[in-house]
């Protein structure tokens, strides 16, 4: 008899590879893909809506606050009727705000509480459009605490 194949459903995060032949085989190619990112570093310079970073798919946004006078920009594109959360986790004792504007900076959406933890959805209207996820330190800064933004489509 040749050569058994065999698929085998593996968690996600965990890879598998097994074979097995009985008798002589060929050599078989096969590749290996993790699918795309799932974390978007933050990139400098992103502090308007015109550099904003662009997000791909990542549902997960890393960055800093290098000053409180920095702002953190996030291109986002929104079927019509989508719905976006936005859930920020940030360094204690600091004081950031979370907004969603659109390309002319109107405010669609804010969550602007005492501390660096801050969450908002914003429902978008009939038709599609780029959003900007839009992060303030209103007081305090780092440039080594990260903050973290969670996105998600409910």
């Amino acid at each position: 008899s040749g050569p058994v194949a065999r698929r085998t459903k593996v968690p996600k995060g965990k890879s598998s590879i097994a074979a097995g032949n009985n008798g002589v085989s060929t050599a078989v190619a096969f590749s290996v893909s993790n699918g795309a990112a799932t974390t978007l570093n933050e990139t400098e310079s992103n502090g308007s809506v015109a550099t904003a970073n662009v997000v791909t798919g990542q549902t997960t946004i890393s960055g800093t606050m290098s000053s409180t006078s920095d702002k953190d920009f996030f291109r986002v594109s929104l079927s019509a009727a989508q719905k976006l959360r936005v859930d920020m986790t940030g360094p204690s004792g600091k004081d950031y705000d979370l907004y969603v504007v659109d390309a002319s900076g109107t405010v669609l959406a804010r969550s602007e509480g005492s501390t660096a933890t801050e969450s908002l959805t914003y429902a978008n209207g009939a038709s599609a459009q780029q959003v900007y996820i839009k992060v303030v330190a209103y007081s305090g800064s780092s440039t080594t605490l990260r903050y973290t933004l969670s996105l998600s489509y409910p």
